[in-house]
């Protein structure tokens, strides 16, 4: 991959110094010839689920209409990286958009979300069985939320933040062996739309938003010891975006810089390690309220809108290949 990216600076070199026009380099590499256009999903949304299970990228729910009540689905599909194709699985018991959704034990869980595009969240907690394709309902949250994020780590999964009205900075954590939730101590800053990815036995909080507008903080969760630290700032806040972590570096993607306008194509990485972010090259399209997912070092950017409120779902999936310098 690097040696190709070498040769097409080389060839730009030859035509570039080799005329008498002055010309601009970024202006020839164009940051969206990084992503690769694959196989649009089949069912269009935005604000759904996703997780990864066994190399594939399970999408779950979201809105499927534009505008306010807009219709959400029950749509499970798959994504096989290997063949760029998608397949459908049992659907969720009722329709749900703005969950969130991890796995956990060979399982996954679909957790909180709305009937509707609505701010009507709701407190039920679904896990999904690949092996037999049926959906079973557990004990539901304590506190009924949409927008959250749910993290899986040391046997529990952790629920952070949310929307019930306005964004809230709960943190609850359900324990899958004995189906039961405890309270945690709550995140700084209360928030919804935002990501957040375990790295090394810490639970990261980025962006997100409230109705006072977008968020760029990044905050630091110890499961251990129960508390919260800062970390460097997002480059620019942002919300309805998506994340994900390859090694120690969290990829935030898409999103906007205003909640439901000013819609971004920004990629940027957070080094866990070095509590630093750089930029990486921008999706081909501005997109918010979209999902994404790694494996192995591809980042798969999946749905969203590609227009401002009232959001209307696309199914574009793209893909990237981040290699580290």
């Amino acid at each position: 991959m690097k040696k190709k990216k070498y040769f097409v600076y080389f060839m730009l070199f030859i035509v570039v110094f080799g005329c008498n026009k002055e010309v601009v380099i970024s202006d020839l590499i164009e940051p969206e010839a990084f992503w690769e256009e694959l196989t649009p999903m089949p069912t269009p949304r935005y604000n759904a689920g996703i997780c990864v299970y066994n190399d594939e990228i399970y999408v779950i729910g979201g809105t499927i209409d534009s505008g306010s009540g807009a219709v959400a689905t029950v749509a499970v599909e798959v994504y096989n990286v290997k063949t760029n194709t998608w397949s459908t699985k049992s659907n969720l018991s009722s329709p749900r958009t703005h969950p969130s959704v991890c796995t956990f034990d060979n399982k996954i869980y679909v957790i909180g979300g709305a009937p509707n595009e609505s701010v009507n969240p709701l407190p039920t907690v679904e896990v999904y069985d690949p092996s037999t394709d049926i959906w079973t309902k557990k004990q539901n949250m304590p506190v009924a939320r949409m927008n959250t994020c749910s993290v899986p780590y040391e046997g529990k999964i952790y629920t952070i933040g949310g929307q019930i009205s306005d964004g809230i900075n709960n943190v609850e954590v359900y324990d899958p062996v004995n189906d039961t939730w405890e309270s945690k101590n709550n995140m700084p800053t209360a928030r919804a739309h935002f990501v957040a990815c375990e790295v090394n036995g810490l639970i990261y909080a980025i962006g997100g938003a409230t109705y006072a507008g977008t968020k760029n903080v990044v905050e630091i969760y110890n499961p251990i010891t129960n508390s919260w630290d800062s970390g460097v700032d997002m480059i620019k806040g942002r919300t309805s975006i998506s994340g994900c972590v390859i090694g120690d570096k969290i990829i935030i993607v898409g999103g906007s810089y205003d909640p439901g306008s000013n819609l971004t194509s920004s990629v940027e990485s957070y080094d866990t390690k070095n509590d630093t972010w750089v930029s990486l090259p921008k999706l081909s399209k501005s997109r918010v309220a979209l999902v994404s997912a790694s494996i192995g070092n591809k980042i798969y950017a999946i749905g969203g809108s590609i227009v401002e409120w009232p959001f209307s779902p696309t199914g574009r999936v793209e893909a990237y290949e981040y290699i580290e310098e």
